[in-house]
Parts: structure tokens; sequence; C-alpha cells
């Protein structure tokens, strides 16, 4: 039986795994660390080179190395290809000389140099090296000067890497040839895989609030034959009681090796702050015993007064002469549309007729837009995220992976909108901090106009899309379709004030759990102005305000809020506090079944109705005891 797999883009997640553990089943696979073209490296010289790339124990361990497949280059002056594993890469008198096998290869007319071992090789805990070799005669052609085959990444995706000698260049393994984030393409053959397996890794650490319940993230990667259709997970908290929960997943995890899913286990939190640890093992695959025997794996849960909602800032760089910045408005624009208020979305002009701060005092480097930036630490595209080759609508999974994450950070202000015609914005709040966090945080103000437009030629939009037919997405059709330049383009987003405060007095060392810091700023409007001194503000209906917490100790924002004209954050109803007057709870098990209260341990729904005749409905896990 016989599958092809490739790795790019399923999130594996390197270094984390316990060792494999699989039966020595029959049974192989085609395992790919690459889906695109190759691009291609070179020295520029006439030398011998020696490219390897690492297959690491953590993953591999107990599968059987049959068959290695390169991509290369085979033409006049590169040639004496030959093919290697070694279980490391010991230098003696500067040669390398591989200690389990190397042998002389010819490419194949795809393009390819393949090695078939004699006998299968198992891959052990340390893991194992494989690469080859060949010699370059000529250095006039471009296929003499770049004959490394190499895929390009902002980071290594599946954590192989590359290492590289050259006779007359590298004395030493290069771990960084063509740039950070480039590695080696490749194919093995590989056996010993199983039935039914499953390899599975957890956060580290969860954040949780006093007797609420939260999801412990399980990656799932399938090391079997058979698609993973269900998985058992076993897990027991401090107190040692051990608990069960199947999960029958909505989409099966294919039958091909690491492919993954991430299943969310409800745990439940302590009724008072702490700390609380789980251990978590995949027990059962498709209703069989999990053919992956490693070993259990735990996680922190930090119970926290409460968990703070976070809502990542947003932070676009653009421009009237950037003919691809609309590309920015659209996704930002999307983003809103899909996520609704959660979204505090802002945009940069740079050097035309709406930039207020010059490019070198943007809090991100932005030297080609449309940029964005997320949070400040993240940056993206603003309509495909990080899938820009595939042209697809990426920037949602880059906003849910940092929404996602814990923030110690909560903001609650409101803002005096009456005084707005007097051209001042009173804003007044305070950020609480419910995890314990370093000093250096500053307040950052932003002062952001919506429908911003002028019938003047340095307000027009550059639009490159245009005439553009079939290359870029769906989406994009009003641009391709629409002028270029767009004369009566209308800017939302638009930062037309930034302002940065200290939050606190500069005697405040760390600060602990649970602390508030209340603020009161002033804004006058009469300073929303360009670099030029013109003002920019036009409408004052379509002004908002966001307020970020900014950590300059670790360089990130921690959360923001945002409030648009005529609203106030000073409060948040939950779902359970929103209804008028409950007048009955009633409590449900997951199957349907009606109940005094919630179950110790278990997922109960709370059924709450109110007197105006609105009902709430939500999944509760009631402490343990």
């Amino acid at each position: 039986m016989k599958k092809i797999f490739t790795a790019k883009g399923a999130g594996l997640l390197w270094g984390l795994m316990c060792a494999v553990a699989l039966p020595a089943a029959g049974a192989t696979t085609v395992y790919a660390d690459y889906a695109d073209a190759p691009q291609w490296w070179g020295t520029y010289k006439a030398e011998t080179y020696q490219v390897g790339t690492y297959l690491s124990g953590e993953r591999f361990s107990g599968l059987t190395l049959n068959e290695i497949t390169f991509p290369v280059r085979a033409t006049d002056g590169v040639g004496d290809y030959s093919v290697w594993v070694a279980t490391n890469l010991d230098l003696k008198d500067s040669e390398f000389t591989p200690d389990v096998v190397s042998r002389e290869v010819s490419v194949g007319a795809d393009g390819k140099a393949s090695l078939k071992l004699d006998s299968p090789y198992e891959i052990g805990a340390d893991g194992v090296y494989i690469g080859y070799s060949f010699t370059v005669t000529a250095r006039d052609t471009e296929e003499q000067q770049s004959p490394v085959a190499v895929i390009k990444e902002k980071s290594d995706p599946n954590g192989h890497g590359i290492y590289v000698l050259a006779s007359r260049t590298f004395s030493k393994w290069n771990t960084v040839a063509g740039g950070p984030g480039t590695f080696v393409p490749f194919e093995i053959t590989v056996g010993g895989i199983g039935e039914n397996a499953v390899q599975y890794e957890v956060a580290d650490e969860v954040n949780a609030g006093v007797g609420k319940w939260v999801e412990l993230p399980v990656k799932l990667y399938n090391c079997g034959i058979q698609p993973v259709k269900s998985v058992e997970l076993t897990y027991n908290y401090s107190d040692g009681r051990e608990q069960k929960k199947e999960f029958e997943l909505d989409t099966p995890i294919p039958g091909s090796l690491f492919a993954s899913q991430t299943a969310k286990l409800p745990l439940t939190g302590l009724m008072v702050k702490g700390e609380d640890e789980v251990t978590v093992k995949v027990t059962g695959v498709n209703g069989s015993d999990n053919a992956y025997s490693g070993a259990a794996q735990k996680s922190k849960v930090a119970v926290w007064s409460y968990v703070p909602v976070r809502r990542p800032l947003l932070e676009e760089y653009t421009a009237t002469d950037c003919g691809f910045c609309p590309r920015g408005a659209l996704g930002l624009e999307m983003l809103m549309e899909k996520y609704g208020d959660m979204v505090v979305a802002v945009s940069y002009h740079s050097q035309d007729v709406m930039a207020v701060i010059k490019p070198e005092e943007f809090p991100n480097p932005a030297p080609a837009q449309p940029t964005l930036w997320i949070d400040r630490m993240r940056e993206t595209d603003p309509y495909f995220g990080d899938r820009i080759k595939e042209m697809a609508f990426g920037a949602p999974e880059v906003w849910e992976e940092m929404q996602d994450r814990f923030t110690p950070a909560d903001i609650s202000f409101d803002c005096d909108w009456e005084s707005v015609s007097a051209d001042k914005l009173e804003l007044k709040g305070e950020v609480t901090f419910v995890a314990p966090v370093k000093n250096q945080m500053k307040l950052v103000c932003l002062v952001v106009a919506d429908g911003l437009s002028k019938g003047d030629p340095t307000w027009f939009q550059s639009n490159y899309y245009q005439g553009q037919t079939g290359i870029w997405p769906s989406d994009f059709d009003y641009l391709v379709e629409g002028p270029n330049p767009i004369m009566d383009a209308v800017y939302n987003d638009v930062v037309i004030m930034t302002r940065s405060y200290g939050l606190y007095y500069a005697d405040v060392e760390d600060i602990n759990a649970d602390e508030t810091f209340p603020f009161e700023v002033s804004l006058d409007l009469q300073e929303a102005k360009n670099l030029n001194g013109e003002l920019l503000l036009q409408d004052r209906s379509k002004l908002r305000v966001v307020v970020a917490v900014h950590d300059e100790y670790n360089g990130e924002v921690l959360n923001c809020r945002e409030l648009r004209y005529g609203t106030s954050g000073v409060t948040e109803l939950g779902a359970d506090e929103s209804l008028v007057a409950p007048e009955s709870v009633s409590y449900y098990n997951l199957q349907g079944m009606q109940v005094s209260a919630p179950v110790a341990g278990e997922i109960t729904v709370e059924v709450t109705r109110g007197a105006d005749g609105r009902v709430s409905t939500r999944k509760l896990v009631s402490p343990r005891r």
C-alpha cells in the first residue's frame, strides 16, 4: 500500500514530539517536504558540493528509510551525482564521509537523483541525515552557477534545514545557504507504517478563569495508513483522577503521513487562582488501540481571576501611489465583515496626502506596501495573509492565530463624544492586568477616520489591477474592471492622529496580577494634520478611537479596544449576563437529558430564560471537587 503526502502547509511543529514507536508493518508511504517547484541556489564556482538535510528522531524514529529522491540539475558541467545517508555530519581532515551509505546514481529524465537502499534503514531516536554530492566543472551558465534545488520560506516549516559543504567556498557545514528559511526539497519512501496510529502534541500552557472551562488544543498527526475518523484521549488532572474523552472528527484526517488536525479537549479551571496540570495521551484511534506508543504529554493550566478577550491590533501600511495597495483596504474590509467588531484595523499612509508620520516613525518597518503588522509582532499580507502563493484570502487564518493567544491586559474606556464639536476627545478608562507583567507599558491612542475623500489629484488612488483579467481572485473584480487611477476613492481606517503615553508613574516596578491602572487622555482634533500641516478632519461622525496597551519590554501590543462615534465601551455584558430578570435556569447533559445541576468535571448545557422572553444558552464544565 503506497500513498503520497506533501508536508508543506501541514503546520508541523518540530522538536516537540516524543519518539515514534510504530510496529514494523510491511506498508510504505512516500513523504515529501515540498509542493512548489524549487528555486535554485549556488556559489557561482566550479567545485564539489555536499548538500544535506535532517530527518528528526522526534518525528521519524521507528520508521524505516527505503528510498531517497532529490530534484537536481544534470547538465553540461554538472554531474557525478551520489546520494548518501549518515548518522552525523562529522568532518575528518575537512572531508565528509557518510557512515551509512553513499552511492553514485544517475539522474532520471524527470530531473531527480534517487537511491533505493539495498535493505531498509531503521531511523533511530537521534534521527538521520540524508543528502547528495555532485561536481561542477564549469561556471558559464545559470545552471552551472546555481545547481542546488532549494525552497525558500520565511521560516523552514518542517524543520529539516539545509547543510552545505563546497570544496572551494565552505570548508565547514553552512546552515544558512540560500538565506533564512531555506531548506532542501526531497522525497523519501518510508516503511514501518501502522494501521491506526496518531502522534500528538499538546500546548505547553492554557489559561482559564476561576471556575471556568477552557479548551486545550491537542494537535493530532496521522502516522498510520488509515484515515483518522475518531480518537480517544485519556487525561489526568494533578489530583490523579483519570478521565477519557471520545472525539468524532468532523473531517477525518487523511491517511497521509503526518497529515494533521487539532482537537480541543475541554478542561475545568480551579475554583481559586493558581496552577493545575493535566497529562494527556491519545489511547485510541478509530476504535482501536493507538499504534503510536509515545509517552503522555503534560500541559499547565494557569488559572486567573478571569481571561480577557484579546482583540489583535491590525496596522496596515499603504499609499495612494501604490498600485497594489487597494488589496489592503479590501482585506481589512473582508476581515471586518467576517469577524465584526472583534477586528480593530487601522491604516497608516506612507508619504502621501494622508500621511501623519514619516516612514521611519512607523511602529513597524514597512519598506513595501501593502503590509500588515498584527500586534506589532507578526507581519503578513492584509488580504493573502501567508497564502500569497496560492492567491487565496488567507488573512483570517493569521488573524485567528493571533486572536487565540492569551493576553494579561484588559482595557475599558469611554469617550465624551459630545466634546467632539469643540475639537476635543476626552478619554477616560482603565487597564487591568490579570497576570503579572514587566514594567515599560505604554498606552497608544489612535484617532481613526472613515470616509475620507477629496476631488484632488493628490487623493487619487493608483490601481495596478486594472485590466489584469484572469490573474487575481474574484474578490478583485471591481479593481480589475475599475479605472487607474481611482479618482473618486474613499478611504477608511485612516490614522489621522497617533499619541503614546506612559501608563503609570516611573516608580512602578513589575506589575502584579489583578492590578488596575486608570487613565485620562485629552486629544485635540485640530492636531489631526498630515505632514504638510493640512487638517485631515472631515466627517466627525465617522471617527473612531483606538486605545492599545504596548508592552515595550517584549515589543508587542497586548490588547486594544475601539470605540466608534457615539458608542461606549466602559462595560461589556457576557452572554449569560445579558438577559433581563432571569426567570429560570435549567441544565442538560450532552445526551439531552435534564439534570438538577452541572455534573462535576463534565460538560453541561445551561439554558437561562429571561422575563422578557429571551433565552441564553451556554456550555459549562463544572469545577472539580
